[in-house]
């Protein structure tokens, strides 16, 4: 009976004293991932990588190919490097493959967004397409280079909608 009182007394302990350093979170948080990683490898199969880290989640083939989501950052490099930066709002969510990039900005403006189009313009006027009503704004288009890209504003919720696609090497 005094083990079973001790041991309760130490759990308690202990889960207090994990609680208050913020220890208990991390490994929660850690546990988590390692358990989010399995599945999402259990649906892929054995040749796929899958990395969760700091809520973005990164999938890497046996073939090199790689896939990742949910960033929240401007991407450093790949598809995202054939356009400016986009400076003004919040990237909210990040999808990224070999080949092309989309992100979602919100808390940007529409007359940001509308200049940041005109600018761009010129360098993507091959296949082009402009759409503009109450409600939202879309230009697609292509450069010299045959990468593509696709602008949307929603003017509803100040949300930014923008995806750039590399060709695909055959």
């Amino acid at each position: 009976m005094k083990k079973i009182i001790a041991l309760s007394i130490c759990s308690v302990l202990i889960g207090g004293v994990l609680t208050g350093c913020g220890i208990r979170e991390k490994i929660e948080k850690k546990a988590g991932e390692a358990i989010g990683e399995k599945i999402v490898e259990g649906l892929a199969g054995d040749d796929v990588d899958v990395d969760i880290k700091d809520g973005e989640v990164n999938i890497k083939g046996d073939d090199g190919e790689e896939f990742s989501f949910g960033g929240s950052e401007w991407p450093k490099s790949g598809a995202i490097e054939n356009i400016p930066k986009y400076k003004d709002g919040k990237v909210d969510s990040v999808i990224e493959t070999k080949d092309a990039v989309q992100l979602t900005i919100y808390e940007t403006e529409q007359d940001y967004f509308e200049d940041y189009i005109e600018d761009i313009k010129d360098e993507f006027d091959n296949e082009s397409y402009e759409s503009e009503s109450s409600e939202s704004i879309s230009y697609s288009g292509k450069n010299d280079d045959d990468v593509s890209v696709l602008f949307i504003y929603s003017a509803d919720d100040e949300t930014c909608f923008i995806t750039v696609s590399e060709p695909q090497d055959d």
